[in-house]
């Protein structure tokens, strides 16, 4: 309740700020919007907690600064994952203080290995990263990975996932910060930390903030962010014939039998209605695929290449592991309850089939 006051009054906050934007420099009633850039969504320096450096080395459009990080190869990684994902555009704030230990020649934004990771924080920081999307679909596979986000555990959506420290962790609405979110807050020693993920429409954002004084000062700072994330880009779920879902469905290993991988649509398609199904298209040699908004009930995983091609499953000689003597090639029923998230689905069985395979799903 404490962060959802604290987030109506940053909304409120935000909402005058708007519009005496509007009203000071966009035209006449009926003019078209202007674009919002990631570089006004993402933290300003008026609210991050005071003594915080910035780094601006460290600060910016990703990938364009990555070559100021120490290992700037673990970010790859992790962007070309974002990039499979649909991702268009990064950008990245870090602001930092110093500590007792610090050497007073010392600069405290020299110590950060990655753009997506933590792990050399030790002192005051506050880090966010904004992800934009080509559709709300990618930016939801994504979040639920945690392609190039800080310290986001693969877990972290879990049931059982609910303490950090002794402190119960936000998911959904609770958290101020939409259905698709995740926080978690508390003390360890000295450190007083707040981190929050979440997806709003085409965009992933991260607040990572530790040694505060307060929590407020990491639950504010993500409010900001939040409030300046255009609504207007959500999209409906891309599925056929079905109630809205929250269920997930994904793969992190797609196969073909060629030298490489074609462009394909993914299906899951409900086990008792051949013309229901949820569904989603990857690119060429794109090895990993998520399917979300999926509703309860038993499904079918099918993949079918753009071009003409055979027809993959997920079959029982997938779960077997595909090596000989793996002989059983009928298809799996994959249940899936409400908010569950299903992972290492690879429809990769292309020889099984009693002739082409099933036909494609069509409404």
């Amino acid at each position: 309740m404490l962060f959802q006051s604290m987030r109506r009054q940053v909304q409120a906050i935000s909402l005058v700020a708007v519009v005496a934007a509007v009203l000071a420099g966009c035209g006449p009633l009926g003019s078209s919007n202007q674009t919002v850039s990631l570089s006004d969504i993402a933290l300003h320096s008026d609210e991050v907690p005071s003594g915080l450096k910035h780094c601006s080395p460290l600060s910016g459009a990703y990938p364009l600064i990555s070559h100021a990080y120490d290992h700037p190869d673990r970010d790859n990684q992790a962007w070309q994952a974002a990039l499979g994902d649909g991702a268009t555009d990064a950008w990245v704030e870090i602001y930092r203080g110093r500590t007792d230990y610090m050497r007073a020649n010392v600069d405290p934004c020299n110590l950060w290995l990655t753009a997506n990771s933590i792990e050399a924080n030790i002192g005051p920081s506050i880090q966010n990263v904004v992800i934009k999307y080509k559709n709300a679909a990618g930016a939801h596979s994504a979040f639920i990975r945690g392609e190039f986000v800080p310290w986001q555990k693969l877990d972290y959506l879990a049931s059982t996932y609910t303490m950090v420290g002794g402190q119960p962790t936000g998911k959904g609405t609770s958290t101020g910060l939409g259905a698709d979110s995740f926080t978690e807050h508390g003390t360890f020693g000295e450190d007083t930390f707040y981190r929050a993920y979440w997806q709003t429409g085409q965009y992933v954002a991260t607040i990572v903030a530790h040694y505060l004084t307060t929590l407020d000062d990491g639950s504010k700072a993500a409010y900001r962010v939040d409030s300046r994330i255009p609504r207007e880009a959500a999209v409906a779920p891309p599925c056929n014939g079905l109630a809205a879902g929250t269920g997930v469905i994904s793969g992190d290993h797609l196969q073909y039998p060629a030298s490489g991988i074609p462009a394909m649509t993914v299906y899951a398609v409900s086990a008792s209605n051949s013309h229901q199904f949820c569904s989603i298209k990857t690119a060429q040699d794109q090895t990993t695929y998520s399917i979300v908004g999926i509703p309860t009930g038993t499904y079918h995983v099918l993949a079918y290449p753009l071009i003409a091609g055979a027809t993959g499953g997920y079959t029982k000689y997938v779960v077997c592991g595909s090596k000989p003597g793996c002989a059983d090639h009928s298809i799996v029923n994959v249940a899936i309850g409400d908010g569950q998230t299903l992972t290492g689905i690879n429809p990769n069985d292309y020889y099984g089939w009693n002739g082409p395979g099933p036909s494609e799903p069509t409404p």
